[in-house]
């Protein structure tokens, strides 16, 4: 912003931008602003300065936004502009996504439905208020659970996925909440019955992830050597995100040397 100092007019630089250190000074959104507001960045991205700032050396400049042929508000980055990036498209992953739900603690009913259904992780829609997104999909995490009736569950999950996704997700919680006993699984994981079903075994292998710990891990293994090899990696992978500790148990240990072609 200019302003007067000792009779001159000078720029004051913003507190966001930084003044040592190391990082990335990092513009979200970038196509959504005016085009003067873009053009701004013209100096700070190729030549690393602001007006009288300089961008520290240990500093690099990135920026994000959404492709123009999503819509949604996007406006055409000026061409001087783009030609001063490196430019790199991402599209939405369902194993990083369900890495990250893992850590973030999501309900593992969502990992399970994710593993089973990851095209539904991401379907935009410019006609629709919702649709799936991985953000979205975070909200219903907060949805589900929490006692509501199913009509007004359903409307939530609507207007967070879209109706599609919903019905979708809703037949897989149901799937989920009928699985054979997890606490019989661990007690007696050579008896328990097994699910013949791809969403049952999907479940099956998201819920035990959830609950695998030192003392039960042994337990969990033994059960997962009944069902098919691809359902108990995915379900090892998830506990050892979840707990890296658990790659210390012996039971781990011989389960990942006789899997090791495959891990």
């Amino acid at each position: 912003l200019p302003h007067i100092k000792d009779e001159q007019m000078v720029f004051a630089t913003s507190s966001l931008f930084p003044t040592d250190g190391v990082g990335l000074l990092f513009f979200d959104e970038v196509n959504r602003a005016a085009v003067l507001t873009q053009n701004a960045l013209f100096q700070i991205v190729l030549d690393r300065k602001s007006g009288a700032y300089t961008l520290p050396k240990g500093w690099t400049p990135v920026a994000a936004g959404n492709r123009e042929t999503d819509g949604g508000g996007v406006i055409k980055m000026p061409q001087a502009l783009a030609n001063r990036f490196i430019h790199l498209h991402l599209e939405p992953n369902a194993d990083d996504w369900c890495k990250w739900a893992i850590r973030s603690g999501i309900d593992p009913i969502l990992i399970g439905f994710m593993r089973w259904r990851p095209e539904l992780l991401y379907k935009f829609s410019n006609t629709e208020h919702a649709f799936p997104t991985p953000r979205s999909w975070s909200f219903v995490s907060k949805i589900i659970n929490k006692n509501s009736s199913d009509e007004v569950e359903h409307a939530l999950i609507a207007g967070a996925v879209g109706h599609g996704a919903t019905i979708e997700f809703q037949s897989f919680v149901n799937t989920y909440r009928n699985l054979p006993n997890i606490d019989r699984i661990l007690t007696m994981p050579n008896e328990a019955p097994t699910p013949t079903d791809v969403a049952q075994l999907y479940a099956i292998s998201s819920a035990l992830a959830s609950r695998a710990k030192a003392d039960n891990l042994e337990a969990i293994i033994t059960y997962l050597n009944r069902l098919q090899v691809e359902y108990a990696v995915s379900c090892i992978k998830d506990a050892t995100l979840r707990d890296p500790m658990l790659c210390t148990e012996r039971s781990y240990a011989e389960w990942a040397t006789f899997h090791s072609d495959i891990i």
